[in-house]
C-alpha cells in the first residue's frame, strides 16, 4: 500500500514538473531541415500540415518530416517562381501561394500547384494574399496594384488609385462596408471608400512608416501596425490616431510584423529584438517568454501564425521557423468507453498527459479511474499499451 501511495505521488509530482519544463517550449527549425534558413513566410491549412515559404521554395510539415516543393522552368504545374513571398488559407480551405513571379493555388489531389493566370504579360510580383467578404482572393502586388480572383478568374481592381506609390501594394485589409484599407513602401495608407456611387481615395501619413500589418481589435476597428507604432482608424473622424498602447518595453525596436490570435491577444514582431504580446484587455506590450528566455530575440520575425493546438509559428528570417507550443493544461481528459483492463479492473475514465523527451521520443503519464480507485501508468506506447499496462502499478 505504501509503495503504492508513493508511486501515485511521484507520478503526479512528474506531472506537474514536466508542465512545467514544457508550458512554454519552442523548437527552431533551421536549414537542416528547410529548403533555407531564410524563411519568409508560414500557415497552416485544413488538414494540419505548417507550410512554410523560404526564398528557395516552400517546405510541407507533418510535424515529423519535411516535403519541399520547388519552382522548375521545364515543369508548369510546379511553383510560380522561385521565393515563396505569401501564404493564404481560404475559408474553403485553398491554400494560395504567392512567388515573386506569380499566383498559384495547391491542388491536393495531384500534389502540385494550378498557376493563376493574370491579365497581364509581366512576371508579377504577388506581395500579399487576402480574402474579400464574398470569398474572392485578393492578391497584392510590387507594382500592378490590386487583383481580384473568382474561381480560376482574375481581374485587376481599379480604384482611380494612380497617386504616389500605390501600385505597390504591400499589405491590406477590408474594413467596415467593403472600406479598402492598403499601403504600400511609403509611410501612407490609402483608404478607398465608396461614396454616392463613387470611389473615392484617401492618403494619410502614417508618421510611423510603412505599414507591416492591418488587424482588426474587438471592435472591429481598423489597426495598423507600423515599425514605429501603432495607429487605429476613427470612423467617425475619418483619420488615423494613435492607439494608445504602451509599447515602451520594445525600447525603439522596429516592429516587423503582428498578429492577433483566436484569443483576442496581438502578438508583434520585430527586427532583432524578440516577440511581444499585448494580451487581450491589456494595453502594455510584453515580452514573449519560452523555455525561461525571450523568444528569438535577435532575430527578424517577419510572419506569425497560429496553428488550431493555440501554437505559435514565427518565420525568423535567417534562422528558420521557430514553433512555439502554448499548451498549458497539467491533465488532458480523455473519455474511454467503460471496459475492463486485463485483469479485470473496470475503467471510466483516464488523464493523460503526453511529453516530448526527445524529437520522437515521447512518454505518455496517466492517472486512470477505476471500480477500486485511481490506479497510475507510464508508457512509451499508445494509448491503448497505456490502459493494458495501467494494472502494473
Amino acid at each position: 500500500m505504501r509503495n503504492a501511495i508513493a508511486a501515485i505521488i511521484t507520478m503526479v509530482a512528474l506531472f506537474f514538473a514536466t508542465n512545467e519544463a514544457f508550458a512554454m517550449k519552442g523548437e527552431l527549425y533551421g536549414a537542416n531541415r528547410l529548403l533555407s534558413s531564410r524563411t519568409l513566410c508560414v500557415a497552416q491549412d485544413k488538414y494540419g500540415f505548417i507550410w512554410v515559404g523560404t526564398e528557395c521554395g516552400l517546405n510541407r510539415f507533418d510535424g515529423y518530416h519535411f516535403v519541399s516543393y520547388k519552382h522548375s522552368g521545364k515543369n508548369p504545374r510546379s511553383l510560380t517562381g522561385i521565393d515563396v513571398i505569401t501564404l493564404y488559407v481560404s475559408k474553403k480551405g485553398e491554400l494560395w501561394v504567392g512567388t515573386g513571379d506569380g499566383l498559384c493555388r495547391y491542388n491536393y489531389a495531384t500534389d502540385d500547384f494550378d498557376r493563376i493566370e493574370l491579365p497581364l504579360k509581366e512576371k508579377i510580383h504577388i506581395t500579399y494574399i487576402n480574402e474579400a467578404p464574398d470569398g474572392a482572393i485578393l492578391a497584392g502586388t510590387a507594382g500592378y496594384g490590386l487583383f481580384r480572383i473568382k474561381g480560376n478568374k482574375a481581374s485587376r481592381m481599379m480604384y482611380n488609385l494612380k497617386v504616389e506609390g500605390i501600385n505597390f501594394c504591400n499589405q491590406f485589409i477590408i474594413g467596415k462596408k467593403n472600406t479598402l484599407f492598403t499601403t504600400s513602401f511609403l509611410p501612407k495608407i490609402y483608404v478607398c471608400s465608396k461614396e454616392h456611387g463613387k470611389m473615392v481615395t484617401r492618403s494619410f501619413n502614417t508618421g510611423k512608416g510603412s505599414v507591416m500589418s492591418f488587424l482588426c481589435d474587438d471592435k472591429k476597428n481598423i489597426l495598423a501596425f507600423c515599425p514605429d507604432g501603432i495607429l487605429k482608424y476613427d470612423e467617425k473622424k475619418r483619420v488615423f490616431v494613435d492607439a494608445g498602447f504602451d509599447l515602451s518595453l520594445l525600447q525603439g525596436a522596429k516592429i516587423k510584423r503582428a498578429y492577433k490570435t483566436r484569443a483576442g491577444s496581438f502578438v508583434i514582431g520585430t527586427r532583432a529584438n524578440g516577440v511581444y504580446i499585448i494580451k487581450k484587455g491589456a494595453r502594455k506590450a510584453e515580452t514573449l517568454i519560452a523555455d525561461g528566455k525571450p523568444v528569438m530575440p535577435k532575430s527578424n520575425v517577419n510572419w506569425i501564425c497560429e496553428d488550431a493546438n493555440g501554437s505559435l509559428w514565427l518565420s525568423c528570417y535567417q534562422s528558420g521557423v521557430y514553433h512555439l507550443s502554448s499548451n498549458t493544461d497539467v491533465f488532458d481528459f480523455w473519455a474511454i468507453e467503460q471496459g475492463c483492463d486485463p485483469q479485470g479492473k473496470i475503467l471510466s475514465a483516464m488523464w493523460c498527459r503526453i511529453i516530448p523527451l526527445r524529437r520522437r521520443l515521447k512518454v505518455l503519464f496517466a492517472i486512470a479511474k477505476t471500480d477500486i480507485g485511481l490506479v497510475v501508468g507510464i508508457s512509451f506506447g499508445c494509448i491503448s499499451q497505456m490502459v493494458e499496462h495501467l494494472s502494473k502499478y
